[in-house]
């Protein structure tokens, strides 16, 4: 059953990989939303970084500062290399460096993983095969200023509409058809509180959405609309006049993340992909408007570094060529179609195999041949996503903000020192409030609120985040070598966990005491932590 299984999904994925690039690779237009991609995306992944820099005995030493993986040099190197990428300066090779990096540093974090890496890395791997620096770069400005010297006169460039398709097709449509399987399956998503739940727990967020949250039409209606708009992506994704709404709703929804939740680097990422969705028209109207005129489209030959039809050539074939709404149908060389057309069905079958893990993939695999094929199937496609396209390409499964992330999570766990004068000082996790502090953000905050605390509080595993926290917060205070005598206060405040809509649920959340967890102390250099039963509290 499971090699006829194979065939058919290989079969399916050439099908659909052949009709992307048959419809897609001959169509050429302006590379600027290429360019503003690479540009905001660049942006956003030096930011990332620089906090991965800021957090880098954290996250790679096992006990800070007293060595581990020899990393941290990369760091810096890394934003290097993105400072170049995002300028557009020696890009082909940038794009190399940063996808290897990317591999060679997210790969190693286990602890400290979280869902943004593997977009992350699909990116990194599709920059590798896009004409990114055709405009708005460096290397197209120093191309121009060699051709005036030498005389010659470049033709704007254009490359393929397949390059902008894959960016939105792997980004955006895969990923959303992959976590529609399992919100499809999820009493929280399907009963509309799937935004409601996670932005009414405080250690969930961190601002205070209750203008939004207390009003049970528009909390369970974004809900909703989520969930169709995940659902009906990829499929709408494919007509030109829906490019516009589409943008508004999904960049709405990545912003409304970045707003609310402790992730902003995965939020803005996702906002980022949108630039791809508009097409390229959309852009030449904006700028014709901001120069106070609408624009008279001329489309020219291409050039540039990338291998696409040279001026001569585009510029003879141009009367012949099909010209609608700021693309020229022309032709894409066959060796690079062929390229593309299998890295687009390589992804499909990798999504393929994470989307047999989800519960609808295994009561459908269940119902095709029984519980043995669906416990087989789901190990063959978690083993083949963890050692292949997960690492390499980024393709995973995509249950994020799930029931089972918040099922029996009804506590709040945080630290802070307690000073000689008594005052306590709030370690930069969580605020008062039980909201995550700013710089609590993204891989930081995913791992000590799932990995550290979790919905079952294991004693012996808080007790070393404890150590690992409160020795870098001294370090990182210039208390360290040797480690100053300081003591520590776990608090912890108590929360529900809701099953239905409620208004002013999150207020009373926040309006929650907290309880003393125990203490820790660093003396002589020495760590002891005496932790109360959490769970008992």
């Amino acid at each position: 059953m499971i090699p006829v299984l194979l065939i058919a999904v290989l079969l399916f994925a050439a099908a659909v990989s052949y009709g992307i690039v048959s419809r897609r690779a001959d169509r050429f237009e302006s590379p600027v939303p290429l360019a503003l991609f690479r540009i905001t995306y660049g942006a956003i992944l030096f930011l990332e970084v620089a906090q991965m820099y800021y957090y880098e005995h954290l996250i790679t030493d096992p006990v800070p500062w007293l060595g581990g993986r020899e990393t941290h040099l990369i760091y810096p190197l890394w934003l290097a290399v993105i400072a170049c990428l995002t300028l557009g300066l020696f890009t082909r090779a940038m794009t190399v460096a940063n996808y290897v990096i990317g591999f060679v540093t997210i790969s190693g974090f286990h602890d400290f993983e979280y869902h943004v890496d593997y977009i992350i890395t699909g990116l990194n791997l599709l920059l590798l095969v896009t004409p990114v620096s055709q405009r708005l770069s460096l290397d197209s400005l120093r191309a121009t200023h060699a051709a005036a010297r030498a005389g010659i006169s470049l033709e704007p460039p254009q490359v393929s509409a397949l390059y902008r398709t894959l960016f939105v097709f792997v980004g955006l449509g895969l990923v959303y058809f992959d976590s529609t399987f399992w919100k499809l399956a999820s009493p929280m998503w399907t009963a509309g509180l799937g935004v409601w739940l996670p932005a009414s727990l405080p250690h969930i967020t961190w601002l205070d959405m209750s203008p939004f949250l207390d009003r049970e039409w528009l909390a369970k209606g974004l809900g909703y609309l989520t969930l169709i708009f995940e659902m009906s992506f990829i499929v709408l994704m494919w007509f030109r006049a829906l490019a516009v709404p589409l943008t508004i709703v999904g960049v709405g929804l990545h912003l409304g993340i970045a707003a609310a939740f402790p992730i902003p680097w995965f939020g803005l990422t996702c906002a980022a992909l949108y630039l791809l969705v508009l097409p390229p028209s959309v852009y030449t109207r904006l700028g014709g408007w901001r120069r106070g005129r609408v624009p008279t489209l001329t489309l020219r030959a291409a050039a540039g570094n990338d291998r696409v039809p040279g001026s001569r050539e585009r510029a003879a074939a141009t009367s012949q060529d099909e010209v609608a709404g700021g693309i020229v149908r022309s032709s894409m060389p066959g060796p690079a179609k062929i390229a593309l057309g299998i890295l687009i069905g390589a992804l499909i079958v990798g999504q393929a195999a994470a989307i047999v893990q989800s519960p609808i993939g295994r009561a459908a695999a269940r119902r095709l041949g029984g519980p043995e094929l669906m416990v087989r199937l789901a190990t063959l496609g978690r083993q083949a996503t963890r050692s292949v396209w997960q690492p390499f390409m980024g393709v995973t499964a995509h249950p994020v903000f799930m029931d089972f992330h918040f099922q029996g999570y009804n506590h709040i766990v945080t630290i802070v020192e307690t000073e000689t004068g008594g005052e306590d000082v709030w370690l930069p996790m969580f605020r008062p409030s039980g909201h995550a502090h700013w710089m609590s953000s993204g891989r930081i905050w995913v791992h000590w609120n799932w990995r550290c605390v979790a919905s079952r509080i294991q004693e012996s595993r808080l007790s070393k985040c404890v150590r690992l926290f409160t020795e870098f917060w001294l370090r990182q205070q210039g208390r360290g070598d040797p480690i100053a005598d300081s003591t520590f206060r776990i608090l912890v405040k108590r929360t529900d966990v809701p099953t239905a809509w409620k208004a002013g649920f999150l207020r009373r959340q926040k309006a929650r005491e907290w309880l003393d967890g125990g203490v820790a102390q660093w003396r002589d250099g020495k760590f002891e932590a005496s932790l109360r039963p959490l769970e008992t509290l």
